[in-house]
């Protein structure tokens, strides 16, 4: 076994100070927005979820506490909310386990990830209330915090299965309300959603339509107020991989 552990170094790799220990791995390292804390994932409670601990150092605290399994996650912009995707299993799994009655049909009941929400900082009875934002009905791959921590737009399709990437479309769900809309659901598979620093946009990745190999993407840009969207040009090999804007919103980086 191979174990991660995360690190903290100045730019130039000097003062390099070692944050985690022990005999789980902590993986998928973070900022929070004020700089002061990384945010990880690690199974070293039995289960992976996800932790914090101070760039000074000390203890980890868990900060996520989910009894399925946890996938992705993101902090909001603001640094108050942690959104992730994760698979809850059926009540009764853990019991079928046990009594040996745990058979499947491979690809019967495929394993969707939902959205859930949590609070960063823990209410005065020390928890944390965990909101599901979708439904389990289609499987969440990609997703993204806007700026103003208001919305999470997320690419999604029917279920997991390698072959259902051609349905991949974007959706994006409001944080307060929960109400969820479609942001574009073509023959073509959407995916990779990135806001504007500003807000006013979002990028994604689109195919041709309908698909015809998995790495031949058109980035589109999308107005948020109006909902009009325009096809970038052709990057020169036809593979762009959509990295982000710049801090001004004027450009795209991919």
């Amino acid at each position: 076994e191979t174990l991660t552990h995360i690190f903290l170094a100045n730019a130039d790799g000097s003062h390099r100070v070692q944050l985690t220990r022990g005999e789980k791995s902590s993986t998928a390292p973070s900022f929070s927005p004020d700089g002061r804390t990384i945010y990880f994932q690690s199974a070293r409670s039995g289960k992976r979820n996800v932790y914090r601990i101070a760039i000074a150092g000390g203890e980890a605290e868990m900060v996520s506490d989910f009894k399925g399994n946890l996938e992705g996650y993101k902090l909001s912009p603001d640094g108050k909310m942690l959104a992730f995707t994760g698979y809850e299993p059926p009540a009764d799994e853990e019991k079928n386990k046990k009594e040996k009655r745990d058979w499947r049909v491979v690809d019967a009941n495929p394993a969707n990830l939902s959205l859930y929400l949590i609070p960063c900082e823990p209410g005065e009875d020390g928890k944390r209330p965990q909101r599901k934002l979708t439904d389990g009905k289609r499987h969440v791959e990609e997703f993204a915090w806007s700026p103003d921590a208001r919305a999470i737009a997320f690419s999604h399709q029917p279920t997991p299965s390698a072959d259902d990437w051609t349905r991949s479309d974007l959706a994006e769900v409001d944080v307060a309300s929960g109400k969820v809309r479609a942001i574009s659901a073509t023959n073509a598979a959407e995916t990779a959603p990135v806001y504007s620093p500003d807000g006013k946009y979002l990028a994604y990745l689109r195919t041709s339509d309908p698909p015809r190999w998995a790495s031949e993407n058109r980035i589109v840009l999308v107005s948020r107020s109006t909902g009009d969207s325009r096809v970038l040009p052709t990057s020169y090999d036809e593979q762009p991989d959509l990295l982000g804007f710049t801090a001004d919103s004027s450009r795209l980086l991919f």
